[in-house]
């Protein structure tokens, strides 16, 4: 993803550069997500318009536009409008083919033993049980 705003895209490159796994992780994912329209850039950068940390401005965004403040809410990420370059069409899925997306695996990570290491480590080995047992504590993650 490229930031109109200069500093957003030093903060995410700061990030990648990291000694610390996590952070080299979430900085990885701003600098490599390309399904992204001008329209949502925009409307994550006005979040805090004068940060230039990208971390506290996408927990900004994610609070108030992803997850919201109130319950019925609809999350920015279904808004066709903005994510058009992220949505994918029905017709283009099969429906024998199941798959999962793991959203904020940050915040998850917080209440359970997995960490950045562990699962780089995991897939690298291919360890799927490992794998699974993280996906499966999603589950439990209301609860937590």
């Amino acid at each position: 993803m490229q930031f109109v705003r200069v500093a957003l895209n030093e903060s995410a490159i700061s990030l990648w550069r990291s000694l610390e796994a996590a952070d080299r992780c979430i900085g990885r994912n701003f600098l490599i997500e390309e399904n992204v329209s001008d329209q949502r850039i925009a409307d994550f950068e006005a979040i805090l318009p004068r940060s230039s940390d990208v971390v506290m401005v996408s927990e900004k965004y994610f609070s108030m536009t992803v997850q919201g403040r109130e319950r019925g809410h609809v999350p920015s990420t279904f808004n066709a409008k903005k994510n058009y370059l992220a949505i994918i069409p029905m017709t283009a899925i099969d429906p024998a083919i199941k798959f999962v997306r793991l959203e904020r695996i940050d915040r998850i990570l917080r209440y359970t033993a997995f960490g950045f290491e562990e699962i780089g480590t995991a897939l690298a080995r291919g360890d799927w049980k490992k794998l699974s047992g993280l996906a499966e504590s999603f589950q439990n993650y209301r609860k937590l």
